[in-house]
Parts: C-alpha cells; sequence; structure tokens
C-alpha cells in the first residue's frame, strides 16, 4: 500500500503498528520472532523510518531461526548489508548461509552471492561459485537464471 509522507496519523498508526509487532517478536522465538521483527521493520519503512526498519531486520537476523524462516531473516539482512555498501559482509553472510543450508536454500545462497560477486567486479570469485554451484546441484531448480548467469559471467570484463 502506498501511504503519504505527510499524512502525520497514518505515520503515527504504521509506528504504532511496528511497535507491536516488535514487542511480540521479543516475547517469541524461532519464526514467530523472525515474523515479528520482519513485520516491525515493514511498517518502519512504511513509517519512512528507515534506521528503525534496519534494526528490526538485524533482530530478525539475530534471532537465529533455522530453516525457511533464517533464511528469510538473513536474505533480508544480506539487503540492508548490500543497501549499507558492506559489501563484505554481505559476501561473507552469503558465503555462510550457503554452507548452513541444503538444497534449495543453500543453491539460491551461491546464486545470490554468485550475482553479488559479478556485481562488485569479482569475475574470479563469482565464476569459482558458479562452479560450486553446478557441482553442488548438477540439476538446479532455476536453470536458465543459472544459465543467464554463467553467460554474464563469461561475458564480463
Amino acid at each position: 500500500p502506498k501511504d503519504d509522507p505527510t499524512d502525520l496519523q497514518r505515520k503515527a498508526t504504521l509506528a504504532e503498528g511496528a511497535r507491536r509487532f516488535a514487542e511480540a517478536a521479543a516475547k517469541n522465538s524461532g519464526s514467530a520472532a523472525v515474523y515479528g521483527w520482519l513485520k516491525a521493520a515493514e511498517a518502519h519503512e512504511r513509517a519512512q523510518e528507515p534506521a528503525e526498519a534496519k534494526a528490526a531486520v538485524e533482530s530478525a537476523m539475530k534471532v537465529g531461526a533455522g530453516g525457511m524462516a533464517g533464511f528469510v531473516a538473513d536474505s533480508a539482512w544480506v539487503g540492508v548489508l548490500v543497501g549499507d555498501k558492506r559489501n563484505d559482509e554481505a559476501l561473507a553472510l552469503l558465503r555462510t548461509m550457503s554452507d548452513k543450508n541444503s538444497d534449495l536454500l543453500a543453491e539460491e545462497s551461491l546464486l545470490r552471492l554468485a550475482e553479488l560477486q559479478l556485481s562488485l567486479d569479482k569475475k574470479t570469485e563469482a565464476k569459482a561459485t558458479l562452479e560450486e554451484l553446478n557441482k553442488r546441484f548438477p540439476t538446479p531448480s532455476r536453470a536458465e537464471e543459472v544459465a543467464s548467469l554463467a553467460a554474464r559471467i563469461g561475458s564480463s570484463g
């Protein structure tokens, strides 16, 4: 939904919603906590409170949830890191994600890692990551995206 930045009442309502989601998240653990923190982050973003949104995403990541919830929280944190130009931290987190997850989550982590490496003009690293992805996942679930990335790595720089 589009929010009018000049609507102070709407902004206050969003901020209160964010506070309530954060409060609920703090009282929970695992996927419930991750969900609460990410909903708080979303409300803060809509209320145009970027620092608070980042803090909520960081809290979601720090829950340390496993499985899909942990993957989603870590992925959101990677987005924050990249947005803050903290690229080395983002690369390290994506590497950790690819190592600690399996199947689709690891495959997705490796794909995102190679894409970020390529966007940072780290072609050699991107190529190595793509080779690792192909070795670990000989029949990737997103074969077209992997092929597109391979073509970009082969033709860049």
